[in-house]
């Protein structure tokens, strides 16, 4: 008899227990503002301004470059591949504090000056988890220094500033 209400007070707690659980994440998921962001199936998600700026940044891409230039995204951020049907030209896809190190920074550059891809994106976002912060500022200062040098800033208004755009600097010959 006491094994009975033993057994029938576990099994009613577990019941309890996870109906509690299913109602805590039905009640996450009621709260959570991100919206697909479009051209991804739905499988990628974000804040409304975030999507916004990810859609109108591929746009501008799309609109700015041709199918065949090239275009990297840094720290991150294929999506952008993606969205805007341009791809990255260079073998390096990553570059986050420890893709991208002191023995390897020449050869991203190099690579980049072969490949002259006709846009570049800045991803201005701390990288929360690894030791450096800013992508060109707190590490790869040298690939940064390069797209200074080699890229200049579309003026061209966009929503939000999580993003930077950057197009190939014309080279004029005399």
């Amino acid at each position: 008899e006491d094994r009975k209400r033993l057994s029938s007070a576990i099994v009613g707690g577990l019941a309890v227990l996870t109906l509690l659980a299913f109602g805590l994440r039905a009640d996450q998921y009621a709260k959570d503002r991100r919206v697909p962001i479009r051209g991804t199936g739905g499988m990628l998600s974000a804040e409304p301004a975030l999507a916004r700026e990810i859609e109108s940044l591929a746009s501008t891409i799309r609109a700015r470059t041709r199918p065949e230039d090239g275009l990297v995204i840094f720290p991150e951020g294929e999506v952008l591949n993606l969205l805007s049907d341009r791809r990255n030209p260079v073998r390096h896809k990553l570059y986050l504090p420890g893709y991208v190190t002191a023995g390897n920074e020449p050869e991203i550059v190099a690579e980049l000056e072969r490949s002259r891809p006709a846009a570049v994106v800045l991803w201005h976002r701390p990288l929360d988890g690894y030791e450096a912060g800013f992508f060109g500022a707190d590490y790869a200062r040298k690939i940064g220094a390069w797209i200074e040098e080699n890229y200049e800033r579309d003026p061209s208004p966009r929503p939000g500033r999580s993003f930077e755009l950057r197009f190939r600097k014309e080279r004029r010959t005399r």
